[in-house]
């Protein structure tokens, strides 16, 4: 018997992998079968795979003429005749549930029947005890499937896009690499359900300001900057920093392999080093601590510190005309912007 036992083990994990047992819904709390009996379960579509679950409370007592009794337990006894040659499996296995207790039976496989109605019906038995006897009682639950035409068709593609615009799929714009699905509904028939295996090309079109210059995303193949009061390109400004030198409003086209696209318009208010203004840090180099003093006539301007790497560490709205800056930057040199509502003015600060 043990090689047959093994078998049987064997073929019992495969089963059970290839059919996974049915979730039980614990939040349901009306005793019965839900959806409720009669009802239809979703759709199936003819040639395809099916799935569909039913879920069970089985009551802690039953009434009968006698009188009302405690429920021992409920048991599945079998689904004849399910349509399309779809079979189930239950949770907990093999159909038994103490009186109270929750369970489901999934109901799956091949459709292979023309598109129509079909009635199937639940058979299962009711365990009681009354007046120290046990009592069986049969009950059934019918259900109905309605099958459709066509089938439910579930094929893949692939495709390499630009990071803008992106791929439109079911409505929404993808600008990142990645699988992704959605669900083609059709009016006369089954779904059908594509999944997409995208490459995404990318190339950024934000431009930012770091220090006095302008920065697109490093590493694409080409750009070329733009005046954007003229709309003309500027000689020779082709790389992905750009240092204007007067105030105005740029932009940057960028191309990268076949994707290409031109940035909003970006205001560059110009720029005058502390060296050649009234504005005044000190001391510098610095621990840390430091004093803005702004020109009398300035009402309101706005510090930001920049590391290295253009990152804003520190920022501060300047309401007097000397104000003490109290920060935690760690050693390095950093570039200090004062913006006010006309003018940046750039300086370094050296934190020791």
């Amino acid at each position: 018997m043990k090689p047959l036992l093994l078998i049987t083990l064997l073929l019992c994990g495969w089963y059970n992998t290839l059919f996974p047992q049915c979730v039980i819904d614990s939040t349901i709390q009306t005793p019965g079968f839900h959806p409720d009996t009669g009802s239809y379960l979703p759709k199936a579509c003819t040639g395809s795979q099916y799935n569909a679950v039913v879920q069970i409370y089985a009551p802690q007592s039953v009434t009968i003429s006698l009188g009302n009794f405690p429920v021992n337990y409920v048991q599945l006894d079998s689904i004849p005749a399910l349509p399309g040659n779809l079979v189930y499996s239950t949770n907990p296995v093999g159909g038994k549930m103490n009186g109270g207790e929750r369970g489901c039976i999934n109901i799956y496989g091949l459709v292979n029947v023309p598109p129509g109605d079909y009635h199937f019906t639940i058979y299962y038995t009711a365990n009681f005890t009354a007046f120290s006897s046990p009592v069986s009682l049969g009950f059934t639950a019918p259900y109905k499937l309605h099958v459709d035409s066509g089938s439910a068709v579930f094929y893949s593609l692939s495709d390499t896009v630009c990071q803008y615009p992106g791929y439109n799929l079911g409505g929404n714009w993808i600008t990142a690499s990645g699988t992704y699905t959605d669900t083609l509904m059709a009016s006369s028939g089954c779904d059908s359900v594509v999944t997409l295996q995208l490459s995404v090309i990318p190339f950024g079109l934000e431009v930012t300001m770091q220090g006095n210059a302008l920065h697109a995303q490093p590493g694409m193949e080409s750009y070329q900057w733009y005046d954007c009061s003229t709309q003309a390109p500027l000689t020779d400004k082709t790389d992905s920093v750009f240092i204007p030198a007067a105030p105005g409003s740029y932009s940057v086209m960028v191309s990268n392999g076949e994707c290409s696209g031109t940035s909003s318009c970006f205001l560059f208010t110009g720029i005058t080093d502390f060296a050649r203004s009234h504005f005044k840090i000190y001391p510098n180099p610095s621990n840390g601590r430091f004093q803005v003093m702004l020109p009398l006539a300035t009402q309101r301007a706005e510090l930001y510190v920049v590391n290295s790497m253009g990152s804003v560490v520190h920022r501060q709205l300047l309401t007097s005309t000397n104000t003490q800056i109290v920060s935690v930057l760690s050693s390095g040199v950093y570039v200090v912007q004062i913006v006010t509502e006309t003018t940046t003015y750039i300086g370094k600060l050296l934190i020791k």
